[in-house]
C-alpha cells in the first residue's frame, strides 16, 4: 500500500469518476518507465530494444530494461514518441516515482563515423571537412549527428579510412595540394 485516502469516520462517495479512493497500490517488482523520445531519436525504437537505466542517487549502477510498448504515432504537439520500458526490480532497490535517465540501445542500420573536431570547417557553406586523396584536397559537406567534445559523430560526407585535414589553414580549399605527415582518419563506431 502506498496511499490511503480514507480514515475511519471519513465521508466517502461511491461515484466512479469523482469517488473517494480507499487505496492506491503499486507493484514494484517490475517498474514501468514512460518516456517521450524525440523524433530525431525515435527511428528504430520498438518493442524488444534494450535500455540502460541510471538513477542519479546510485552512481555507477546501471539497471537493464527493455522497451515493451510504443505509441502508434508521434505526438503532433511535441513530436515525441511515448515509449514504455519494463525494468525488473526484484530486490526493491528502486522505488516507484524516482527520476532516472534512460539510454536506448537502438541498433543502427549503418555505422556512424567519428571525425576529430579539429578537422571540421564551419563557414557560409555549412559544415564540411577537407579530405585528402592522392595529395589533393577535396571539400565534403558533412551532417553532424552528435558533438562528443574532441570528436564529432557524422552520418555522411566521409567514409571509413578517409584522410581528413586537422586544423586546416584558412587558405586551404578544394583542389589544394598537400603532403601528409600523420593521417587522421574517420573511424566507424560500433553499437
Amino acid at each position: 500500500m502506498t496511499r490511503r485516502n480514507v480514515d475511519v469516520g471519513s465521508l466517502v462517495q461511491a461515484d466512479a469518476t469523482s469517488g473517494t479512493f480507499m487505496f492506491t497500490l503499486n507493484q514494484s517488482n517490475v517498474l514501468r518507465i514512460q518516456l517521450f523520445v524525440p523524433q530525431d531519436a525515435a527511428i528504430g525504437v520498438k518493442p524488444g530494444v534494450d535500455a540502460a537505466v541510471r538513477v542519479p542517487e546510485m552512481p555507477g549502477r546501471t539497471f537493464p530494461g527493455k522497451v515493451t510498448r510504443i505509441a502508434d504515432a508521434l505526438d503532433p504537439a511535441t513530436r515525441t514518441l511515448l515509449t514504455e520500458i519494463d525494468l525488473a526490480n526484484p530486490n526493491g532497490e528502486l522505488s516507484p516515482g524516482m527520476y532516472c535517465t534512460v539510454e536506448l540501445r537502438v541498433p543502427r542500420k549503418t555505422p556512424s563515423l567519428i571525425v576529430p573536431a579539429g578537422a571540421i570547417v564551419f563557414d557560409a557553406d555549412g559544415l564540411h571537412v577537407l579530405v585528402v586523396e592522392n595529395g589533393i584536397v577535396h571539400s565534403r559537406k558533412i551532417t553532424e549527428v552528435r558533438d562528443l567534445g574532441t570528436e564529432v559523430e557524422v552520418s555522411d560526407g566521409v567514409n571509413p579510412g578517409d584522410q581528413v585535414v586537422l586544423t586546416p589553414p584558412v587558405d586551404l580549399g578544394d583542389g589544394g595540394k598537400v603532403q601528409l605527415r600523420a593521417p587522421a582518419t574517420a573511424t566507424a563506431t560500433a553499437s
